[in-house]
Formats: structure tokens, sequence, C-alpha cells
């Protein structure tokens, strides 16, 4: 969460920072799931989503 708190990021980036493929299950099931429960913010450019941490719902220590 902390990756994405202060800038937008694509799934494709999320996936390398955290050393995973950016396969669709990655893409429906772990970021569709935070995005729906309001821990990530997604936004459209172009064809592009980018997500962001919610900071209503996730505080830095």
């Amino acid at each position: 969460m902390e990756f994405c708190f202060y800038r937008t990021h694509k799934i494709s980036e999320i996936a390398k920072f955290l050393g995973i493929s950016d396969s669709t299950y990655f893409r429906k099931n772990v970021i569709g799931n935070l995005e729906r429960q309001n821990y990530l913010i997604g936004s459209k450019l172009g064809r592009a989503k980018y997500f962001r941490t919610n900071p209503e719902m996730v505080a830095l220590e």
C-alpha cells in the first residue's frame, strides 16, 4: 500500500515492485479486491488504469 501512497502506478509497475507477474488473477482478484474495498483508488488515463492508495483507509506509520 505504501508503494502507491504518494504516487499513482499502473498494475504492471505494482506487480514488478512486488516481484510477481502481471497476471489476470493478480489484476482481477488482488488489485480488484483492494479497489472494491476502497483501499485503492483507480483512475483511467487512455487505456491504462492507474491506482493510488486511499489515504482515508490507510495510514502510514
